[in-house]
């Protein structure tokens, strides 16, 4: 067992999952902020049925107490097929960053190639809203490229935990890094939901920027605190470097 400091390891282990909730964030924030972000199609907010015509002056008056808190003005119109091209265009970034990402992490380095996508993907996170106002099309661009900059996170990690940790525990560590792809949708729809609902930085405009300003965040805890490889590392305590060296093999570090 080691001794002294908190192993490094399990910082990275850290980082790794909080990347993986990001990227998982940072895609499915969409989903639920659309509903809030477009005004109701035609269709689906003129449609009544004979049965529903007595009902239909309470309803209107429900409706136009909550259309004065969402600010109708705020929402974007766009048609149904414009807002499944907006959902659906970010996994064409997926498709084209997944190989390459990883590939990028072989000859760059992971942790590099790590805050460069997370960056990537957080910066055009916080400027959905500016896009969404100029185009619908400069939208779906955003999302391409949010989706170009979470694709290579698997693979990264991936060229991580084969440099830091340990065949013996492997497994174990790997599924706390991973879980994140299971714990950032769950995160995704309750922050959006309650943000979208408030009047904060203008209700939805917020589940982008505050999921963004996490994002850049996350990069400069990562530039600090997370290295390439335990011999790079400079606060590492010798007990734990001798250990991951005689673990996975890697020489003896050079004094």
């Amino acid at each position: 067992m080691m001794h002294g400091s908190f192993p490094k390891r399990y910082v990275l282990t850290l980082m790794a999952l909080l990347a993986t909730t990001l990227s998982i964030a940072l895609q499915t924030n969409l989903s639920l902020t659309i509903v809030y972000m477009v005004k109701p199609s035609q269709d689906a907010s003129h449609f009544t049925t004979p049965n529903e015509c007595s009902e239909i002056r309470n309803i209107s008056f429900n409706a136009s107490n909550f259309s004065k808190r969402d600010d109708i003005d705020k929402k974007l119109d766009w048609s149904t097929e414009i807002q499944g091209y907006a959902i659906g265009f970010q996994f064409v970034g997926m498709i084209f960053g997944y190989v390459p990402g990883g590939r990028l992490g072989e000859l760059y380095g992971a942790k590099d190639t790590m805050i460069c996508s997370i960056l990537l993907a957080s910066v055009f996170t916080i400027l959905t809203t500016i896009a969404a106002r100029i185009s619908p099309y400069v939208f779906i661009i955003c999302r391409i490229l949010v989706g170009l900059g979470t694709a290579p996170i698997f693979p990264i990690i991936v060229i991580m935990i084969s440099k830091w940790i340990p065949e013996s525990e492997r497994s174990f560590i790997s599924s706390i890094m991973l879980a994140g792809y299971g714990a950032g949708a769950s995160v995704a729809y309750l922050a959006a939901g309650a943000l979208c609902s408030s009047d904060f930085l203008g209700g939805w405009p917020s589940v982008f920027y505050l999921s963004g300003l996490v994002g850049v965040i996350w990069c400069v805890l990562c530039y600090f605190l997370v290295y390439e490889s335990p011999e790079d590392h400079p606060t590492i305590s010798l007990n734990e470097l001798e250990y991951l060296q005689k673990s996975i093999g890697r020489p003896p570090k050079e004094v």
